[in-house]
């Protein structure tokens, strides 16, 4: 069985094409995003867990956040 590693990583974004950070269904999230992006890039296995250090609105723009 893989061992579980954590890692920390600062990002910003840009919130008008955003539902909000936190995963929501059938609309388009931060964390959604993030989390299909490190799969393509086959970064954090097939379902990596992610968990921000603040959450945003809908349309709200974040200049830094931690995951």
């Amino acid at each position: 069985m893989a061992e579980m590693v954590g890692i920390a990583f600062a990002f910003s974004y840009i919130g008008d094409a955003f539902h909000g950070s936190q995963i929501q269904p059938e609309v388009r999230t931060v964390q959604k995003d993030l989390q299909i992006a490190f799969h393509k890039a086959k970064f954090a296995g097939s379902n990596p867990l992610l968990r921000f250090s603040s959450r945003t609105d809908a349309g709200v723009t974040a200049r830094m956040n931690v995951a």
